[in-house]
C-alpha cells in the first residue's frame, strides 16, 4: 500500500523543471550636452559609459562606479569641445548634467 500512495495507477510523476536561466536588469544613466549624448550603464562589476553624436560613437570606457563614469563622460566631452585649457572641470560638468535613470 505504501506504494500507491506515491502515486496512483492513473498518475504519472514528472519532475519539476529547473531554470537555471540567468537574466540581467538594465540600469544606468543618461544625459546631454550640446550635442553629445551620454551614457552610463551597469555592466557585472562595471560601469560602461559612451559619449555619442546623433548616434555615432564617439568613446566609451569602463568605470568602477558610476560618478566615476559619469566623471569620465564629461571629460572627453569637455576636451572634445573646449580643448585641453578649459577652465571646466569633469566633476563640475558631472554634477551640473540632468542625469535620467533608467532600469
Amino acid at each position: 500500500m505504501a506504494a500507491a500512495a506515491s502515486s496512483c495507477g492513473f498518475c504519472q510523476r514528472t519532475a519539476t523543471p529547473q531554470s537555471n536561466t540567468l537574466f540581467q536588469i538594465r540600469r544606468g544613466y543618461r544625459s546631454s550636452w550640446r550635442d553629445l549624448a551620454f551614457s552610463v550603464e551597469a555592466d557585472s562589476n562595471q560601469w560602461t559609459l559612451k559619449v555619442q553624436d546623433h548616434g555615432k560613437n564617439l568613446y566609451s570606457g569602463k568605470r568602477s562606479n558610476p560618478e566615476a563614469a559619469k566623471s569620465a563622460a564629461a571629460e572627453f566631452a569637455i576636451f572634445l569641445l573646449l580643448g585641453a585649457m578649459s577652465r571646466e572641470t569633469p566633476e563640475s560638468l558631472a554634477a551640473r548634467l540632468t542625469w535620467t535613470a533608467y532600469w
